[in-house]
């Protein structure tokens, strides 16, 4: 069964993760990916989330997959048990697991439920059917080359992190004003989460 815990702000939700984590997952590893914050000026909260995973005891693993190879990128994604995904760009960050054929095997390793999948910001963004909604947040230029626009599709809704949080308040209401109509929408801010388990979701910290 599927199951994942998504949210805008790591460090924010941490609580909420906390206890998601205490029903949720036994391991107590977790595979870190920062890659969407590697065209980003502002990183903090990578090193953020990393501490909040440390000081919930778990033992992170780095894995920047602008710079794993794909055999070694394959290998640590095939043997996680959780995966965390940050915040950054969603278009750059689509690319990147595209180019080593990843994509595809977190989707299917989260389906199977043998993995969970831990999303901030960009990361939650794209677990959804297509990103194409996410234009108004970041730059999505040279996304067409890879069909990056296509997301994990591991949930049927589309999640619009940052709802109301500052510097976002504009493109996330914009987001709605334009998709609202058209998608099943679901905007959290920095202190809440999306807890997915098989079908089924909820909004956690309301």
């Amino acid at each position: 069964m599927i199951e994942m815990f998504l949210c805008s702000y790591f460090a924010g939700a941490a609580t909420l993760f906390e206890d998601y984590a205490r029903q949720n997952i036994r391991a107590k590893e977790v595979l870190f990916i920062p890659t969407a914050a590697n065209v980003e000026e502002y990183r903090d909260y990578v090193d953020e989330a990393k501490e909040a995973f440390a000081k919930m005891g778990f033992e992170v693993q780095i894995l920047d997959i602008s710079k794993a190879s794909e055999a070694e990128a394959k290998a640590k994604i095939g043997a996680a048990r959780v995966l965390y995904v940050s915040g950054g760009n969603t278009f750059y960050l689509l690319r990147e697991l595209k180019k080593k054929d990843l994509a595809g095997l977190i989707a299917d390793r989260v389906r199977s439920g043998e993995l969970v999948y831990v999303g901030e910001s960009a990361g939650a963004m794209i677990v959804a059917p297509s990103v194409d909604y996410a234009a108004m947040m970041d730059d999505a230029s040279g996304s067409e080359l890879v069909s990056a626009q296509t997301g994990l599709d591991l949930v049927k809704f589309y999640p619009v992190v940052h709802y109301g949080e500052e510097p976002f308040v504009q493109s996330a209401a914009e987001i709605l004003k334009i998709y609202g109509g058209k998608l099943n929408l679901a905007p959290i801010n920095n202190t809440e989460a999306i807890a997915v388990h098989g079908d089924k979701f909820e909004i956690l910290g309301r």
